[in-house]
């Protein structure tokens, strides 16, 4: 949760992308990849005028967070063993042009 918030996991009433399983092999990670891959959604979404929308790990949380994007909550991934806390995240384009 995010100041007392839970965000629903399904976005399907708001106009946005969702920016999913984007996954960098771990012999490459580091290396700026998924930084390059992150990029160029941002700039297909710019030229959209559309928000994009992560659920993010931890790992991927940081990165998120160095291309622009804001935390807004959390969720619980619960798979009948273990649980842990995801990030929503969330981008807007600029609102120029």
């Amino acid at each position: 949760m995010h100041k007392g918030k839970t965000v629903p996991q399904s976005f399907t009433s708001i106009r946005g992308m969702e920016l999913e399983q984007m996954v960098i092999h771990p012999e490459f990670q580091q290396n700026g990849f998924g930084t390059l891959l992150g990029k160029r959604g941002l700039e297909i979404a710019e030229e959209e005028k559309c928000p994009i929308f992560v659920i993010a790990t931890p790992m991927g949380e940081r990165l998120y967070e160095k291309l622009g994007f804001r935390k807004i909550g959390d969720v619980e991934a619960h798979d009948g063993k273990a649980e842990c806390r995801l990030a929503v995240q969330e981008w807007e384009p600029t609102l120029s042009n």
